[in-house]
C-alpha cells in the first residue's frame, strides 16, 4: 500500500500524510513550544498586549498574533488592540487599524471626494419616453382599450366563488 508524501507547510521537508495535518513532527514540536512560552509569557509575566509578549518571549508579533488566533482562550486574555496608525494616539477598533475618531474622519473625507467626483461627472442625457398618441378614433379607443384592461385587473374572475 502506497502512502503519500506532502511537503511541510512550515519547512519544507517531506513528510508521510495524514487528514488534517499539514506540518512535520518537528514544526508542530516547535509550534507548541512557542505555545507554551506564549502561556508562560501571560501567566507568569503579566503580559497583556502582543508587544509585551513578543518581549518576553521573542517571538514577532506575527507569530504571536497567529496563536492567538488558533487558541480562543487566549484571545479573551490578550489585549490584540493596536494603536492607531494615523493619529497614532489612541488605541485602534477592533479588526481595524484606525481609531473611531479617525475612522469617522477618513469617512466624511471619502464622502466629500465622491460628491467632488459627482459634480465633475458629465450627468448622462435623459429622453423621456413620450407615449405616441393615436391619431384616429379607432387607434385612440384601441389605445384605451389597452390601457383600461391593466388598470383593472382582477385576480379572481366575478363569479367564481360566488355560492
Amino acid at each position: 500500500m502506497a502512502s503519500e508524501i506532502v511537503a511541510c507547510a512550515g519547512c519544507g521537508r517531506l513528510f508521510p500524510y495524514e487528514p488534517g495535518k499539514t506540518r512535520c513532527v518537528a514544526c508542530v514540536d516547535e509550534y507548541m513550544a512557542h505555545v507554551d512560552r506564549v502561556h508562560e509569557s501571560i501567566e507568569f509575566g503579566d503580559a497583556v498586549t502582543i508587544d509585551d509578549i513578543a518581549a518576553h518571549t521573542g517571538l514577532t508579533p506575527d507569530e504571536i498574533r497567529n496563536i492567538i488566533e488558533d487558541f480562543p482562550s487566549l484571545r479573551r486574555v490578550v489585549d490584540t488592540r493596536a494603536i492607531c496608525s494615523r493619529c497614532h494616539r489612541r488605541m485602534a477598533q477592533m479588526g481595524a487599524e484606525f481609531c473611531l475618531d479617525c475612522r469617522l474622519e477618513l469617512h466624511k473625507e471619502f464622502s466629500r471626494a465622491v460628491e467632488a467626483l459627482e459634480r465633475k461627472a458629465k450627468p448622462a442625457a435623459y429622453t423621456p419616453k413620450v407615449p405616441q398618441r393615436a391619431s384616429g378614433v379607432v387607434s385612440a379607443m384601441e389605445e384605451k382599450r389597452r390601457l383600461e384592461n391593466t388598470r383593472r385587473l382582477s385576480p379572481t374572475p366575478k363569479g367564481r366563488y360566488s355560492g
